[in-house]
């Protein structure tokens, strides 16, 4: 009883943080999109767990035909949103769309199902129900439904390891802060999803593999009361750490203006005590509002002209955030609200403008593709992209 409340509610919240996250406005809507992704996964992966305490299988048809493409995009999704995250990317390179291949199996694989006859359906979800087993060898597709689990599992594997190592070798992960929100958030998430990828497919493997009498009853058990366990933990969690529901998984704006007003409190207090005193109009919040933009808005300049972070060609957002000691989604609401640019328009503007002001005391010892590497630009190709889109003309003819 207890488990399928908890269930409930998780599955729930996991639907209604998937939703939040397809129409927010607020964040980097690529990386909202890839985790709505991953929590749509999970979310049908709960809902398949309760058709199952609740004998209510007789829906299981429609929710394998729903949800299996999600569960062949999630593996993809999980990495592609690491990687997003630590490079500070807003969309997927040409070439990325490969990851999701295995997406166009899975929806093939499934239209098969609804040619079986009734009988077979039918046998098929009894068989389910009496052994309580959510692994079955019956083919429901083009291929058997253990074949199908077990796919996942490799892609599962192959891209919960790729994310591991992207995150352990990012300056994220490395960062010696103690108040480091994003390390947090993306050490939790990677946490969970490789635990709940051991608790859904050991039993698989087990079964399948090595305990051929392996009792589906002890399987189904196992499952439930770890994913319950899992669920509960997460929940608490995220409940304890507001920056990480509301900076990631609830995105809001409101959060964000909240956290905007404690730290102008810290750094400019008399200021912000006499605001406090004003009566709250539409005005004084206006002002109150450009004050703090303001804070930011210095320390990151101030950091990007005395540092010069961006002649890294490493440089990301979640390294300026460490910089300057913000949160990565405060310093992106500043790129985009006061600065009204991305984070990758912004730092090429700094390096076109190092690579400017040094061209005509190094065009004699250096090369025009040599400076742009020391400017800060991968290569020559991103260096001239950048170039024309700031000046309206390449370098040569700038120079003229």
């Amino acid at each position: 009883m207890i488990a399928t409340i908890l269930l409930t509610v998780g599955c729930f919240l996991f639907y209604i943080f998937a939703f939040h996250l397809f129409i927010t406005k607020f964040g980097n809507p690529f990386l909202n999109r890839l985790l709505g992704l991953l929590i749509l996964a999970r979310a049908g992966q709960i809902t398949y767990i309760l058709l199952f305490i609740n004998d209510e299988l007789i829906y299981f048809p429609f929710v394998v035909k729903v949800f299996n493409p999600f569960y062949f995009v999630a593996p993809a999704a999980l990495f592609l949103y690491f990687k997003g995250f630590i490079t500070d990317a807003y969309q997927l390179k040409k070439w990325e769309w490969l990851h999701f291949l295995p997406v166009l199996f899975a929806i093939v694989d499934m239209i098969p199902w609804f040619d079986m006859n009734s009988t077979s359906q039918q046998a098929t979800i009894a068989a389910m129900s009496a052994k309580k087993s959510f692994f079955f060898t019956s083919k429901i597709g083009i291929v058997s439904h253990q074949t199908n689990v077990f796919l996942r599992a490799c892609m599962y594997t192959i891209y919960v390891g790729l994310s591991w190592m992207i995150l352990l070798k990012s300056t994220v992960f490395t960062s010696v802060s103690k108040n480091n929100t994003a390390k947090k958030w993306l050490l939790f998430l990677i946490s969970i999803t490789t635990l709940v990828q051991v608790i859904t497919f050991a039993p698989f493997f087990s079964k399948y593999l090595f305990m051929k009498n392996h009792s589906d009853i002890v399987s189904y058990q196992y499952i439930l009361v770890a994913i319950s366990l899992l669920l509960l933990g997460s929940i608490i969690f995220v409940l304890l750490n507001p920056k990480i529901l509301y900076g990631y998984a609830f995105v809001s704006d409101v959060f964000l203006q909240q956290e905007n007003e404690v730290l102008a409190k810290v750094v400019l207090p008399e200021q912000s005590t006499s605001l406090t005193k004003t009566p709250a109009t539409k005005k004084n919040n206006a002002i109150d509002k450009t004050i703090i933009n303001n804070i930011y808005k210095d320390k990151i300049l101030a950091c990007m002209e005395n540092e010069q972070p961006f002649l890294d060609a490493d440089f990301t957002l979640q390294a300026l955030s460490i910089a300057v000691n913000l949160q990565s989604y405060q310093c992106s609401y500043i790129l985009n609200y006061v600065f009204k640019k991305t984070f990758r328009e912004w730092t090429n503007e700094y390096r076109v403008a190092y690579f400017i002001q040094h061209y005509h005391n190094t065009k004699r010892a250096k090369t025009i593709e040599a400076l742009a590497l020391e400017s800060g630009f991968r290569n020559k190709v991103t260096f001239y992209s950048a170039f024309l889109k700031i000046n309206g003309v390449l370098p040569v003819e700038y120079f003229k």
